[in-house]
C-alpha cells in the first residue's frame, strides 16, 4: 500500500516525471471486488493522510466506496482506572481520523495510478524479489534481483512495504 501510494506521488509530481518510475508488486494484477460486508483489515488515517490522499485525487474514490469517520475516541488502561478522550470537537474539526479498509484505499490508490495522470510509472504484478545489491563506491547502481532470473538497476532503490 504505501509503495502505491509512493509510485503514485512520484508519477504525479510535476518536477519528478522525467524519471522512470518501476512498482515492483508482490500481488497479481486481480480485478476489485466490491463487497456489502466490511473487511476486518483496516487503517486508520489521520487529516494529513487524508490531506495527502486528497492531493494525489485519491480520496475522492475513497469516499465513492467507503469510509468510517472517527469523531470521538476513548482509550483506557487494562490494569487502572487510567483513561485518555479525544474527540474531533476539541481539535475544532469535523472528524479525528478515518477508518479505511486496505481494499479499498488500495483499489483507490491503484485507480489513479494507472490514471492517464501518471505516465511515468511502470508496475510489474507478481513481482518475486530474490534478493538485491546496494550502490556501493565501485558500482554506484542498486541492483534488484527477481527470482525469474530478470533483473532491474536503478538510481534509487526504496522498499517501503514488507518484501524483502
Amino acid at each position: 500500500m504505501v509503495g502505491c501510494a509512493l509510485a503514485c506521488a512520484m508519477g504525479k509530481n510535476p518536477l519528478l516525471s522525467q524519471l522512470k518510475v518501476l512498482l515492483l508488486e508482490g500481488s497479481p494484477n486481480k480485478k476489485f471486488e466490491f463487497k456489502p460486508e466490511y473487511s476486518n483489515r483496516v487503517v486508520a488515517l489521520n487529516g494529513k493522510t487524508k490531506s495527502l490522499m486528497n492531493s494525489l485525487k485519491v480520496w475522492q474514490h475513497v469516499e465513492n466506496m467507503r469510509l468510517q469517520p472517527v469523531r470521538y475516541m476513548q482509550v483506557w488502561d487494562a490494569c487502572s482506572d487510567a483513561l485518555i478522550s479525544f474527540s474531533s470537537s476539541e481539535i475544532f474539526d469535523d472528524d479525528l481520523a478515518y477508518i479505511v479498509e486496505n481494499d479499498v484505499l488500495l483499489e483507490a490508490i491503484n485507480k489513479e495510478l494507472k490514471s492517464k495522470d501518471v505516465k511515468n510509472v511502470e508496475i510489474v504484478y507478481g513481482a518475486k524479489i530474490g534478493g538485491y545489491e546496494l550502490a556501493k563506491n565501485d558500482s554506484p547502481k542498486n541492483i534488484v534481483k527477481m527470482s525469474n532470473g530478470d533483473s532491474y538497476i536503478c538510481d534509487l532503490l526504496v522498499k517501503p512495504d514488507d518484501v524483502i
